[in-house]
């Protein structure tokens, strides 16, 4: 149906239809029968050079077809179909209604010379290789909705901001848009391979946006997430901002979501997490960018390399930098497993159903990253304390970036578990700097999650290991490392540090066989801590004095004190295993001091060697515990000279050993054979 007129005040447009008839007598489908296609009906205001076309019910533009209007109006209602390869010009400006539809089809194309204008409840889908093109302005009204699909495109030149607007692009299609372009109040989701061509910058202002399925936003101007915005990136797709900078502001949240995150690929867990490039990154104090719980899924037994055992009583917590604790049910640590120095793991899942691991966020910074909000890939844990599920483990945070700055944080720590579960194990973090003013060193974290809600030892769970955080300097050969929270070299760490910085209350890991020498390489600030364990050694040589500093030799470890050093006050020695710590110079234990010797360990004092503890304040004694350790010495000389307090000798090797004690001796040692006064 057409209806030309010059002048018109007919008000019955609405009324009017050109509607399929119904199949089965409008009774559904029941015998193979179907509906019919509705018709066209346009109204053509002739006093307009070209024609203004009005719809009210249905107008199509047949295949093949192409048509110019001066303008096209789709009243309340009515929609307007391009069907395959037509095609539609509109000089002036082109409007659809509240609960209007614009449908371009395979190949059409629509081409709009002036405004364009979708009202609330409007929608324009674009399929099948479609294209859209205006040079105009426009307005999409809050509650319009855009969609494009099946390599279709859309071209928005010069649009300003789009307010309330709920937009799809899928299947490989491709939204441009020329010029600064802000998204106000809307909901976008770009999926199946398809991507946003910006030329200019972008802002999503109080907007929730989806980034899935291998999409691309490739962004060569400013792109600032601002206002409350929410964007989802997820793993395969890439965010990059090229040459420009991306800012993260006013309490809004950049999300990192993993792939492949529920189950094996040809039966190896092949989880990958999501990269963001850019020149520079700003990321506010109120503001973060996060992958917290985003890692792999708890869903019985955790997935993941690590993933904790489940059982109705107690789950065992997931792993990744650190070891996931034991639940009642589930006896045994999940295992870590991964690189500290190039962390791209997601963490693994708790046992039960709440504890997912942290994702993964790589930050590749060609310029600065300023940092004074938060970069998280914590794990999760949503269960409550009757849960019973595992702490989900720590994900992988790895920054590389010419200049560091700001005083924010960077954590990937493991979940806590819930009743009679096991916490998660710590993350992985490792931020690579060339320049740095950065003071939020301290601030970063990868504990270790807590077992059983945090209320302590319940019912047979356990806490995890903490994970790895380390930054590099890259700004000398072979970088120096700064140690905050703790970090351990994993096997695979083909990696040896100019040197090695731990800060206060951080805690250097030596294992694996590592050779470490005080003097060359490790610089400890007051209240470090370092533990040498599996048959590594750590020397004292060129060091005449240990500070506030606490020295672990567990698991397997050595420790070889070289020269006349002085442990003084505030400084500890741990021994408490099968480890062994070997005098061949003097170690002197001074007040305020502490060594303790568990059973099983080993004080070697080798020839030449000697054992000193003194008071150097009356009344403030070094303190020396010994369970049971056994201690060897060279033939006819001292093997411990603790003056004041305890003084022995081994005279052959195969002889007794004499021991003497004074009152005051602070000590629990129990001599194997005879004890005498000497």
């Amino acid at each position: 149906m057409a209806v030309y007129y010059h002048q018109s005040d007919f008000t019955g447009g609405t009324n009017c239809t050109v509607s399929r008839g119904l199949e089965n007598y409008g009774a559904g489908n029941y015998a193979l029968s179907s509906d019919g296609q509705p018709g066209t009906l346009g109204f053509f205001d002739t006093s307009v050079s070209n024609l203004h076309l009005q719809v009210y019910d249905t107008f199509r533009i047949d295949a093949g077809e192409s048509t110019n209007y001066a303008q096209v109006t789709l009243e309340s209602g009515g929609d307007l179909e391009l069907c395959t390869n037509a095609s539609l010009r509109v000089a002036t400006n082109l409007v659809i209604g509240s609960n209007s539809v614009v449908m371009l089809n395979q190949g059409s194309q629509l081409d709009i010379q002036g405004s364009f204008q979708v009202q609330q409840g409007g929608s324009l889908i674009i399929s099948d290789g479609a294209s859209l093109h205006w040079s105009g302005s426009m307005a999409f009204e809050s509650g319009s909705a855009l969609k494009l699909t099946s390599g279709s495109s859309l071209w928005l030149t010069n649009a300003g901001a789009l307010v309330g607007v709920s937009i799809l692009v899928d299947g490989n299609s491709v939204l441009h848009t020329r010029g600064t372009t802000e998204f106000r109040s809307c909901n976008l989701t770009f999926n199946g391979a398809s991507q946003l061509d910006v030329e200019q910058g972008l802002m999503l202002n109080s907007t929730t946006m989806r980034l899935d399925g291998g999409s691309l936003w490739n962004i060569p101007g400013t792109c600032q997430v601002h206002n409350g915005s929410q964007l989802t990136i997820v793993a395969t797709s890439l965010l990059g901002v090229a040459n420009q900078t991306l800012i993260v502001s006013s309490n809004s949240v950049i999300w990192c979501e993993g792939a492949n995150r529920s189950n094996k690929v040809n039966g190896v867990w092949t989880g990958v997490g999501v990269t963001i490039a850019a020149d520079n990154v700003i990321v506010d104090a109120s503001s973060r960018i996060t992958a917290d719980g985003l890692g792999y899924v708890a869903k019985g037994d955790g997935c993941g390399p690590g993933g904790g055992g489940y059982g109705g009583n107690g789950g065992a917590g997931g792993a990744y930098g650190g070891a996931g604790g034991y639940g009642f049910s589930w006896r045994s640590e999940s295992l870590n497993y991964g690189s500290a120095t190039l962390p791209l793991d997601l963490g693994s899942a708790g046992g039960g159903y709440g504890g997912n691991g942290g994702g993964a966020i790589r930050l590749q910074v060609v310029g600065t990253l300023t940092l004074d909000g938060q970069i998280t890939a914590n794990g999760q844990q949503t269960g409550s304390y009757s849960s019973r599920w595992g702490g989900g483990a720590g994900g992988s945070i790895l920054v590389e970036t010419r200049n560091l700055t700001g005083s924010g944080k960077f954590a990937a720590n493991g979940a806590i578990g819930c009743q009679q579960s096991g916490g998660g194990g710590g993350g992985r973090v490792a931020v690579y700097y060339q320049q740095s003013d950065f003071t939020g060193g301290t601030n970063c974290t990868v504990s270790r999650g807590l077992e059983n809600y945090g209320a302590g030892d319940y019912g047979g769970s356990s806490d995890g290991r903490p994970g790895t955080l380390g930054f590099f300097d890259t700004s000398v050969w072979n970088y120096n490392l700064h140690v905050y929270d703790r970090f351990s070299f994993e096997p695979g760490d083909d990696f040896c540090p100019a040197s090695i910085t731990v800060t206060p209350n951080a805690e250097l890991v030596l294992a694996n066989g590592e050779q470490w020498s005080l003097i060359d390489r490790l610089v400890l600030m007051p209240n470090a801590r370092v533990a040498v364990e599996a048959g590594s050694r750590l020397t004292t040589a060129g060091i005449d004095r240990l500070e506030n500093i606490t020295l672990s030799v567990r698991n397997g470890g050595a420790l070889d004190i070289v020269g006349d050093v002085v442990l003084t006050a505030g400084a500890h020695i741990l021994v408490p295993d099968a480890s062994t710590v070997d005098v061949s110079g003097l170690l002197r234990v001074a007040a305020g001091a502490e060594i303790t010797f568990g059973s099983g360990s080993t004080l070697l004092v080798s020839g030449g060697g000697s054992f000193w503890m003194k008071w150097l304040t009356p009344g403030s004694p070094a303190a020396c515990f010994l369970r049971k350790p056994d201690i060897y010495g060279a033939p006819a000389r001292h093997v411990a000279k603790l003056a004041g307090i305890l003084v022995g000798q081994r005279e052959t090797p195969s002889t007794s050993r004499r021991w003497a004690t004074a009152p005051s001796m602070v000590a629990d040692f129990q001599p194997m054979l005879s004890c005498s006064k000497s």
